[in-house]
C-alpha cells in the first residue's frame, strides 16, 4: 500500500472519530473524508475493526518514534525518565485527534482481540521503560514497579481527561504528571 494512502484513510478515520466518535465513523463517512471510495479502503483493511487496528498500531508507532527520539538525547537516568514521559504528554501525541482516537479505540479493546494484544504490548514496553529508568535512578524494584504502574494509571487518567475537551489543557496535564513525578521521586529535582 502507498505510504500516502495509508497516512490518508488515518488521518480520516482519527478526523472522523474526533467530529462524531468511533461508532458513527463509518467506512463511508471516512472515505468521503479522505476523498476516496469506501472500497478502497477495504481493498487495504477488509473491514471497519481491521482500519481501526491499523490505527491504534499507527498511534503505538508514533508513540515509539517520540520516545526514542527523546531517549536518544538523554544523557542521565533522570533524563531518560523524562524522555519517556515527555513522550506520552508531547504536542504531538495530546492532538485532540489522537487523545479521541486512541481513548475510542481504547474502549473496543475488551471486544477485540487484537486490540488487546496491541495493548498488552505496549503495556509492558511503556512499564519496563519506566521501571528500567527508575531504577538506573537508584529506586527499589519494588518501589519501581509501584512508581511505573501509577504513572501509567495517572497518563490513562490524563489522557481520558484530555478526550473529554472540556477543562483539562495539554500544558496542565504535564504539570499535573511532573508535579507526581516530583512528589513520587524526590532525587529528580
Amino acid at each position: 500500500m502507498e505510504p500516502i494512502r495509508r497516512r490518508q484513510m488515518i488521518e480520516a478515520t482519527m478526523a472522523c472519530i474526533l467530529q462524531d466518535g468511533v461508532g458513527k465513523a463509518s467506512m463511508q463517512r471516512i472515505a468521503r473524508h479522505a476523498g476516496i471510495t469506501s472500497g478502497l479502503i477495504v481493498h487495504y483493511f477488509d473491514d471497519k475493526d481491521g482500519l481501526l487496528e491499523a490505527v491504534y498500531r499507527d498511534l503505538y508507532r508514533r508513540l515509539g518514534a517520540e520516545t526514542l527520539l527523546r531517549l536518544r538525547r538523554a544523557k542521565s537516568p533522570a533524563e531518560r525518565l523524562k524522555a519517556i514521559l515527555d513522550a506520552q504528554v508531547c504536542d504531538e501525541m495530546l492532538r485532540p485527534e489522537v487523545v479521541a482516537t486512541w481513548c475510542a479505540i481504547y474502549t473496543k479493546i475488551p471486544e477485540k482481540p487484537a486490540l488487546a494484544r496491541l495493548e498488552r504490548l505496549y503495556e509492558r514496553r511503556l512499564n519496563s521503560n519506566l521501571v528500567h529508568a527508575l531504577r538506573q535512578l537508584g529506586i527499589s524494584r519494588r518501589e519501581a514497579t509501584e512508581i511505573a504502574e501509577e504513572l501509567m494509571s495517572l497518563i490513562d487518567g490524563l489522557w481520558l481527561n484530555l478526550a473529554n475537551r472540556i477543562g483539562l489543557q495539554a500544558a496542565n496535564a504535564r504539570r499535573i504528571l511532573y508535579r507526581y513525578l516530583k512528589h513520587r521521586v524526590p532525587a529528580l529535582e
